[in-house]
């Protein structure tokens, strides 16, 4: 294939953020995933066939078919499953998010580790958040590792990408939004807090925490508490025992 095809396209969206940015398209591998993305790809290469691939065509998908070394060299996993694709990314803003009666939002600062926002992601579709948000300082959440730690829940859940994260909580304040950060110093365990009405959780840096601007911002600082040997717990795990809380709090259905 010559500069320009499908093949070159995709090393250049894998290969660089900024483009991914700027051209509003990553790239998602598997045909799980693909079968979550079907409605926002662009197009599929492959090296066998996949059922997937029958829904892709009757949606007027295109499909490239290329060699086995070809898609070697654009695939990071150890047993590639032979089939990628270019999805266009959604354009979501903070109203689309919080304008849902009785949100809960969690407000990723910082998070570096693709697994622990991959995760995040995860739980937050399977606890029934109504969205996400990722400051500027965050780990891509279309990185490889990322998409993949989702396991297809990107599909399911606004995500939505700030540049001025404290803008974008003072704005939400404005909206009757309780700010609740998380934090080892915190001042009660997180289970005393009421999350049943609209509530935005801060998830901080896994080294780092939450910085001084942005615990100001607080309504509330909770602390997981960690009766045990373990210094501390990661992002994601932390996330999760919150958002459950807020599940529990709210019914089973959220």
């Amino acid at each position: 294939m010559k500069n320009g095809s499908p093949i070159q396209n995709i090393r250049t969206i894998l290969e660089n953020k900024s483009v991914r940015k700027k051209e509003g398209k990553f790239v998602i591998e598997g045909p799980h995933l693909i079968e979550e993305a079907l409605s926002d790809i662009e197009y599929i290469i492959y090296t066998k066939k996949h059922q997937v691939m029958i829904k892709a065509k009757e949606k007027g998908i295109p499909c490239y078919e290329i060699s086995d070394k070809e898609y070697k060299k654009l695939s990071d996993v150890v047993t590639p499953q032979g089939i990628m694709a270019v999805v266009t990314s959604r354009d979501l803003s903070l109203q689309q998010i919080s304008d849902k009666a009785n949100s809960l939002i969690i407000a990723c600062i910082d998070i570096q580790d693709p697994g622990n926002m991959g995760t995040i992601i995860r739980a937050a579709d399977a606890a029934n958040v109504s969205g996400i948000i990722a400051s500027e300082g965050c780990v891509d959440i279309y990185n490889q590792k990322t998409i993949r730690s989702t396991a297809g829940s990107l599909f399911h859940i606004p995500v939505v990408q700030v540049d001025d994260i404290r803008d974008a909580l003072v704005w939400l304040k404005s909206k009757n939004y309780k700010i609740v950060a998380t934090d080892t110093a915190g001042i009660c365990d997180y289970w005393e807090i009421n999350y049943t009405e609209n509530t935005v959780v801060l998830i901080g840096n896994e080294g780092a925490g939450l910085g001084q601007e942005i615990l100001s911002t607080a309504d509330s600082v909770v602390k997981v508490p960690l009766p045990g040997k373990a210094e501390s717990l990661n992002a994601a795990i932390c996330a999760s025992v919150i958002m459950y809380e807020a599940l529990r709090q709210r019914g089973i259905n959220g």
